[in-house]
């Protein structure tokens, strides 16, 4: 895979942000966030 592929950021953990971003604009994601026992 080429470096170009990915995107690179400086914040510290971007999955919480982005969550948060995904959570407001459709809550019902809600639903779909846990534990999964089949990983």
């Amino acid at each position: 895979m080429n470096k170009d592929n990915f995107v690179y950021s400086d914040s510290p953990e971007p999955h919480k942000a982005r969550t948060r971003e995904i959570l407001k604009s459709h809550p019902e994601v809600r639903e779909l966030i846990g534990r999964n026992p089949y990983s």
